[in-house]
């Protein structure tokens, strides 16, 4: 008699899951939430995980030596990545001032090509670790109010990547670039 019972349970069990599922489409209630629920979900989810992420990459960048250890190959190169960006704008500023200081209107210099180490490292060009180095400089560097902002950029014609300071007026960052600065800046100010 109980198996009897189980039987007539599970079918009738059964009976009620077809009946809601034909009730919703064919599809089970937990899918049907709405898509704009789903997406503020993977949004919250994602931005969440981009502040981890950001906060413990921007360490590597602003302490190597504490992160990776003293005498660490990663560490020693990121030290060499920042003295390459300080280099860099150096030289940028330098031929700036340089052409606003010339003479001779009519006689400038048009372009330049800053050649650096930092336009080959992977990292940089296929990683995503630019906008840190980026907000290394502008934000600790420059104390927050750098005159250029370092850009990497890739020259699709060569296959080959370069590296340019924008007026700052200028600079229009991604929106996942801007997360990450604000994500940086506030972990900044709340260490103070």
């Amino acid at each position: 008699m109980e198996k009897k019972l189980s039987r007539t349970k599970v079918i009738t069990d059964f009976t009620k899951k077809i009946k809601r599922f034909k009730k919703y489409g064919g599809v089970e209630p937990d899918l049907l939430r709405k898509p704009e629920k789903i997406e503020t979900e993977q949004k919250e989810f994602s931005k969440e995980q981009l502040e981890k992420n950001a906060t413990e990459t921007f360490k590597k960048f602003l302490n190597p030596y504490e992160v990776f250890g003293k005498g660490s190959a990663i560490a020693n190169q990121l030290e060499k990545d920042k003295a390459n960006i300080i280099s860099a704008y150096n030289l940028h500023k330098a031929i700036t001032q340089l052409n606003q200081q010339s003479e001779n209107q009519d006689t400038f210099i048009r372009h330049f090509t800053i050649e650096t180490p930092l336009t080959k490292r992977d990292r940089y060009t296929i990683g995503e670790d630019f906008v840190y180095l980026q907000n290394w400089f502008t934000i600790i560097y420059c104390k927050n109010n750098p005159d250029f902002i370092p850009i990497l950029e890739k020259e699709e014609k060569i296959n080959s990547w370069k590296l340019y300071f924008l007026p700052k007026e200028q600079f229009n960052p991604s929106e996942k670039d801007s997360l990450i600065q604000e994500i940086i800046t506030n972990s900044l100010n709340s260490q103070k």
